[in-house]
């Protein structure tokens, strides 16, 4: 199966990613910000990244996504965002642009979303994911 990381500074939203994504059959890694993250990222090369948006300070999701798609490795990688149901407008514009892959607003919790997300990423579509 798939690849994930799953980056958030959240560890209950961490464990609840990781455990629904492992009962997929998906080999899952966890960073609780996002430097870890692309850490992790840049070594094992995942197949999809489940990364919050509001972290230590209010863009460092957005930043985190900038320099994912800015490495050469990463930059075809999808990345599905996490995020507030109503995030301050401040930061919805710094997301604008960033071709992230997939958002999440307010439904983290939502199991059903992170298991079709783990199944696209297991299912590539033609183009997606090159590296």
């Amino acid at each position: 199966m798939a690849k994930i990381i799953c980056i958030d500074d959240d560890r209950d939203i961490l464990a609840a990613c990781g455990a629904v994504l492992k009962a997929q059959g998906h080999t899952v890694e966890t960073a609780v910000n996002g430097k870890e993250g692309f850490e992790k990222a840049s070594k094992q090369l995942p197949d999809l990244i489940v990364l919050d948006v509001m972290m230590d300070d209010a863009t460092e999701g957005f930043h985190t996504a900038y320099k994912f798609r800015k490495t050469e490795a990463l930059k075809f990688t999808p990345i599905l965002m996490l995020g507030e149901r109503d995030l301050p407008a401040e930061v919805q514009r710094q997301g604008r642009g960033i071709p992230a892959g997939g958002r999440l607003h307010g439904e983290a919790a939502d199991p059903r979303r992170f298991r079709g997300q783990g199944k696209k990423a297991a299912r590539p579509e033609a183009g997606a994911g090159q590296r």
